[in-house]
């Protein structure tokens, strides 16, 4: 894929997100007392090749980007291969809620998700690619605001 295709692609991965949550708006899972628990922070990290990055996302059009991305995953099977095995680029995706909970999301090239420390389900390969393309483009915003809690390792 060209320069050109891949940013026609992402700008139109950009519109469709921001379509859908015009649409359909963010309704994070609910809470013991029936109320939802709010998103203050996003942090990403990616691993590859031994070399950790991260980007920390406060803004709430950013954040709820990558909550849509997460919710449309499609998680379905059990995957025939073990996941961990694969050396490829790795997304640690925490998210950080404002009455202090956090829940983490991981995912593995192209196809595997899992939450928390659960198993590892097969997802549909477009929607994690797209994830992948947004969270490799979406800028961070202060990359100083993540510094507190430092980078997870999640194996």
């Amino acid at each position: 894929m060209g320069d050109k295709e891949g940013y026609i692609t992402a700008k139109k991965f950009f519109l469709l997100c921001m379509i859908a949550l015009l649409c359909t708006g963010c309704r994070p899972k609910d809470t013991a007392d029936g109320s939802f628990p709010v998103v203050s922070e996003i942090t990403v990290t990616c691993e590859q090749g031994g070399t950790l990055t991260r980007q920390v996302y406060t803004t709430q059009w950013k954040m709820r980007q990558i909550l849509n991305s997460l919710r449309v995953l499609g998680q379905q099977s059990t995957p025939s291969i073990d996941p961990e095995t694969l050396t490829e680029r790795i997304y640690c995706i925490t998210l950080y809620h404002t009455d202090g909970s956090q829940r983490i999301y991981q995912t593995r090239p192209d196809r595997f998700i899992r939450t928390e420390r659960g198993p590892w389900k097969q997802a549909d390969p477009k929607k994690v690619s797209e994830l992948h393309l947004l969270l490799q483009h979406l800028p961070g915003d202060d990359p100083n605001a993540g510094l507190r809690r430092g980078i997870p390792r999640h194996r």
